[in-house]
């Protein structure tokens, strides 16, 4: 399997075979989601964002919202506190996404290396697919990991809360993808490379892992905002108007409780972006060093999520 892996990992087949992996997954993520035909959208931004972070709950994300079966007797001061904790935390990472992205830009260093870096990736279309790549198999490994988390939860029966096998697909995918192209590259096809086609590689690595920052900001920045929403002083009419739980004293529980959801969803994504994109600067150091780490860096994201999810599924709670 290694020796047939190795034998992709050329400069022309790894782009052909991961993009065609990732059209792969595109269309069974897709089916899919037109199959849950059960999602009822409340609105164009909150549809996107749900689609973006694959919102684990957006089957409740109808008029009037609803709370998910297993969590109808959560309070709201639960829900206020656990966004007030959390708030702290993304601020955390908002501000180490926007300090690295400052620090780049501040220093004549960073501006040239930048400005360089996008002038000769322009001139050579296989470079700019080059960092495509890099740009999206990050995001498209975790987005697979919460694709295969957003089960039912027990809309219908136990049965259905087991992911179906489609969502199994596209992580594996997902992961093939990302083992040709920070383990299998760098030890197979990089090496065949000129020495000024690597320094572009890396260049355009490090530039991937530059947007990747700036995403990760824009999705830590949300996550904030969700937070403190869910947090805040909104009661009464504005919030009882979208609760489904109005009646029974529970005004704002599903307004707030998608809100910190979402934003979890956000900030997990997030984190997981700013991570793969200081990996991958690292690619400027030594480009073996800062794939690999990429990779690793991934596989703890993942296999952390897989491990929560597991546990959560073998609670025994109905």
């Amino acid at each position: 399997m290694l020796i047939f892996l190795l034998n992709l990992a050329s400069f022309p087949r790894i782009l052909s075979v991961v993009s065609g992996l990732l059209i792969l997954i595109g269309i069974v993520g897709l089916c899919v989601r037109i199959r849950d035909d059960e999602v009822r959208w409340p609105g164009v931004f909150l549809s996107l964002i749900s689609w973006i972070v694959c919102y684990r709950f957006a089957y409740s994300l109808v008029r009037p919202l609803e709370l998910p079966s297993l969590y109808k007797d959560l309070k709201q001061q639960d829900i206020k506190e656990k966004a007030k904790g959390s708030i702290a935390s993304v601020g955390i990472f908002l501000g180490f996404s926007i300090a690295i992205v400052a620090a780049v830009i501040a220093t004549d260093e960073g501006r040239k290396l930048l400005r360089d870096t996008i002038s000769s990736a322009w001139s050579n279309p296989v470079t700019i697919w080059w960092m495509a790549l890099c740009f999206t198999v990050p995001y498209v490994v975790i987005w697979s990991e919460r694709f295969l988390s957003a089960f039912n939860d027990g809309r219908k029966s136990e049965k259905s809360c087991k992911p179906c096998c489609c969502r199994y697909i596209v992580l594996i995918c997902a992961w093939i993808c990302a083992i040709l192209m920070f383990v299998c590259f760098p030890f197979g096809g990089f090496s065949q490379l000129s020495q000024v086609q690597q320094t572009n590689v890396a260049n355009v690595s490090a530039l991937a892992g530059f947007a990747l920052l700036l995403c990760s900001a824009f999705f830590m920045l949300i996550s904030v905002e969700f937070y403190d929403s869910a947090s805040g002083w909104r009661e009464g009419k504005c919030t009882s108007s979208l609760s489904s739980n109005s009646s029974n004293g529970t005004d704002g529980n599903a307004f707030r409780f998608h809100l910190a959801n979402l934003a979890s969803s956000l900030y997990i994504i997030g984190v997981t972006l700013a991570l793969a994109g200081v990996c991958l600067f690292l690619c400027l150091v030594n480009f073996d060093f800062g794939c690999i780490i990429t990779a690793i860096g991934l596989g703890v994201v993942v296999t952390m999520l897989e491990s929560e999810r597991w546990l959560w599924n073998n609670t025994g709670m109905k």
